[in-house]
């Protein structure tokens, strides 16, 4: 279900403004929902004012986008699309997911996201597209 951590400098980081807010809750501690390895969760950002796929990390430690040496817009952009369908009901969470936590290229992704969302690939298939 869920995982509680205690609050040392977790932060909320909005990929698509750079904005950072504390995510200490109650009590001083971080709720963190199904984790399964991701650190991101959908909430709002108080700068941009829209829902994003906010990333949870800790402000002593680099991002994972700064190690990179940049900003990874393409996986940015595959979370983008993949929360657009599971808003508009054409693929469930779990589903979106799965193509995220894949190690296929970000563009293989959003290809089999389409299709899953068309109907044109049933949603049990995606794991032995991506795998």
């Amino acid at each position: 279900m869920g995982l509680m951590d205690k609050a040392t400098n977790w932060r909320w980081r909005c990929p698509t403004c750079g904005h950072t807010a504390s995510a200490k809750g109650p009590g001083g501690f971080v709720f963190r929902i199904g984790t399964s390895g991701t650190k991101r969760s959908l909430g709002r950002c108080s700068r941009c004012d829209a829902w994003r796929m906010l990333v949870l990390e800790r402000g002593s430690e680099p991002t994972p986008d700064s190690r990179s040496g940049g900003g990874n817009a393409d996986q940015e952009r595959t979370w983008s699309e993949l929360i657009a369908y599971v808003s508009e009901g054409t693929m469930t969470a779990d589903v979106a997911n799965q193509i995220a936590a894949s190690a296929a290229p970000e563009a293989r992704k959003r290809e089999v996201a389409a299709h899953v969302a068309e109907g044109a690939i049933r949603p049990e298939d995606v794991g032995k597209l991506l795998g």
